[in-house]
């Protein structure tokens, strides 16, 4: 009941600027379906700004646990990697530095499943809006050359345009040859229609 209510009241809030942004892009629907889906995608790309910056961080943040896990599970079992060899070797821990050891383990254990959340939600919301914006780009890419204007046309008027000329090759009965000192010359014509 209150999360209703809260949603409710950050609808009323939020609509009107929602509005605003939207009465934008319409009005720059002027500059033609390109233009809007070009400022489309980067509205969604600001919108999506924080979404990637908490990628970012989550990713990061996952990296190091996993890798802290792997260090101090090597510790609390009591073995270290030695650089020099290239090998796991068991080795003798100070009861202090295994105590510290162990709760250091445990609490990334515990925060493990919480970074790992954060860190597939973040993921998809930064996928799904890569995808989204390259959807917008192949439709981008695909109206600017596809010939919608030409076809517009030819429905309405038909091959009335200049750029719709036929040309088309016009036999003479008798082929007459042009002599001029001794070179035939093959004389073609060609009518224009519209």
């Amino acid at each position: 009941m209150i999360c209703q209510f809260i949603l409710c009241i950050l609808i009323d809030f939020i609509e009107p600027f929602v509005r605003q942004v939207y009465f934008a892009i319409a009005l720059f629907g002027c500059l033609g379906f390109t233009f809007q889906i070009a400022l489309l995608a980067d509205l969604i790309s600001v919108i999506g700004l924080h979404s990637h910056c908490f990628y970012i961080y989550t990713k990061v943040l996952y990296n190091v646990e996993i890798k802290g896990l792997s260090v101090l599970w090597q510790v609390v079992r009591g073995n270290r990697y030695n650089v020099l060899k290239g090998r796991i070797e068991a080795h003798n821990y100070m009861n202090r530095q295994l105590y510290l050891a162990t709760i250091f383990f445990s609490a990334i254990l515990f925060l493990y499943p919480t970074t790992f959340v954060y860190y597939i939600v973040f993921a998809t919301l930064k996928a799904l809006t890569s995808t989204t914006l390259t959807i917008f780009d192949y439709f981008r890419q695909n109206l600017m050359y596809f010939p919608i204007k030409s076809i517009i046309i030819f429905f309405i008027k038909g091959c009335c345009k200049i750029d719709c000329l036929k040309i088309k090759r016009i036999f003479p009965l008798d082929k007459e040859f042009f002599v001029d000192n001794h070179h035939k010359v093959d004389v073609s014509f060609f009518k224009i229609e519209t």
